[in-house]
């Protein structure tokens, strides 16, 4: 068993807009790292024997006779994922902002449209050019 540790800020994806319906991802680069780290304890513990480890540790030997018998071309896991379902909550079922608050956002430029043509008429009459 094992802990990996990583900054997840250099993969980070904001939730903010998105799709409520949408599923929730996942991340492909501690996948990858898992699937490499499972991948090479499977062969370290495949290629050599139990006594064989603790000629790694044994300093009287040189460097070549404390390397463990490896392959690194032998592929030992493969992983396919799939995305977990994310179920909608009864709030966001049906519901479409256009139809909550259109109306507020088609009354804003005719808002805006008054507020210039009032605020035009008003310095208008301070200059008193009419």
């Amino acid at each position: 068993m094992y802990t990996i540790l990583y900054n997840y800020t250099l993969n980070y994806k904001t939730p903010y807009l998105t799709d409520p319906k949408a599923s929730v991802g996942k991340d492909d680069l501690i996948r990858a790292l898992k699937t490499s780290l499972d991948s090479g304890l499977a062969e370290i513990v495949a290629n050599n024997l139990p006594n064989e480890f603790m000629r790694v540790f044994d300093d009287t030997k040189s460097l070549d006779e404390q390397r463990l018998n490896l392959d690194f071309t032998s592929k030992r896991i493969e992983v396919t994922s799939q995305d977990y379902p994310k179920i909608p909550t009864r709030f966001a079922e049906g519901y479409n902002v256009f139809s909550g608050t259109g109306a507020f956002y088609l009354f804003i430029p005719i808002m805006i449209s008054f507020i210039l043509l009032i605020n035009e008429i008003l310095r208008e009459k301070e200059k008193k050019l009419r």
